[in-house]
């Protein structure tokens, strides 16, 4: 469509943001809201999944989970996973976590002189939970949202996809986002390929709607290239493996257990998620100590929706609020 072509390139992200941390590929990025946040609320430290760029948070002024939080007053932080190059090939899945997490979480509880909120999206949410196991003391309040606990739980595309995935001959090889872009695609070809363009009609005449749908184009087919070794561990280790769950999983040499996290929990997830069953993500309730003050929240839709429902992104909110005791 003409107009559609006219727009581009739409930009992603609608708040300014700071770079406090960097290493290698990795930055820490505060962002820089209108409003001063209040003092009295703790930071906000996001992690995201390392395939797809965290433009969903912030996709623009009227789709974001980031701005939300900043007019609530939070502090709000982002580990950015960059977009790692050849030179980064010797990168470990320990760089992620407790590596760069943990460098994230000590530079925000000094700024601050409090202990973060860990919230963590998808695959972010499980290194985040894999932190957490580590480092129990050092977190306010852990929060995942749409991230998979029991990988074999529930009829997860993900999961076939990766027990589909062939397997290079040298793992430390690094894997062109560009393939893990076309295998996304290829999970729901209909949908993301025939189904979301007839409502381009519809949307042509409201900039704002389609500017919305051009950035969730560009972020959709935006998967940056992953360092093999990362890919591959965490590939065996939690989707095949199933090691997370089992009380296998060792980072550091270190067992990760999540009987061991002793922060309050709030796990949010999504009814018809595709990509992380509910089944999934609510396994985690089953696996924390018990009475560790575990709280989940169901929200209707699938994985995307949480993020771009006003309603849902509110009910986010709500639930943080009220786990934190300011509701």
């Amino acid at each position: 469509m003409l107009m559609a072509h006219r727009r581009q390139p739409v930009a992603r992200g609608s708040l300014p943001t700071d770079q406090v941390l960097t290493r290698g590929p990795f930055r820490l990025l505060h962002y820089l809201p209108d409003t001063s946040p209040r003092r009295s609320l703790p930071p906000i430290l996001m992690v995201y999944s390392l395939v797809n760029r965290p433009d969903l948070l912030d996709l623009s002024p009227r789709r974001s989970l980031v701005r939300d939080l900043c007019d609530a007053g939070y502090p709000v932080y982002l580990v950015d996973w960059g977009r790692p190059l050849e030179a980064d090939r010797a990168l470990e899945l320990e760089d992620y976590t407790p590596g760069f997490i943990g460098e994230a979480v000590g530079h925000v509880s000094q700024v601050h002189d409090q202990p973060p909120v860990l919230l963590g999206i998808c695959q972010g949410g499980t290194l985040g939970l894999c932190y957490a196991s580590l480092k129990p003391d050092t977190l306010r309040l852990m929060v995942t949202i749409g991230t998979p606990v029991d990988f074999h739980a529930g009829d997860g595309v993900l999961t076939g996809l990766a027990s589909a995935w062939p397997m290079p001959r040298t793992v430390s090889e690094p894997v062109n986002g560009n393939r893990l872009s076309a295998a996304f695609t290829a999970i729901r070809p209909v949908d993301l390929l025939v189904r979301r363009y007839r409502q381009l009609p519809e949307i042509a005449a409201d900039e704002a709607a389609l500017d919305d749908f051009l950035r969730m184009e560009a972020w959709m087919y935006d998967c940056p290239d992953q360092p093999g070794l990362v890919f591959h561990r965490f590939l065996n280790d939690f989707y095949l493996n199933n090691l997370l769950v089992r009380d296998a999983l060792e980072l550091h040499g270190q067992p990760i257990r999540l009987q061991a996290i002793t922060a309050p929990v709030l796990n949010i997830f999504a009814s018809q998620d595709h990509l992380v069953p509910p089944e999934s993500a609510s396994s985690l309730r089953e696996r924390l100590p018990r009475g560790a003050g575990y709280q989940e929240e169901m929200l209707p839709g699938g994985h995307l929706g949480m993020f771009l429902s006003r309603g849902c992104r509110q009910r986010m909110l709500t639930r943080i609020q009220e786990s934190l005791g300011y509701l």
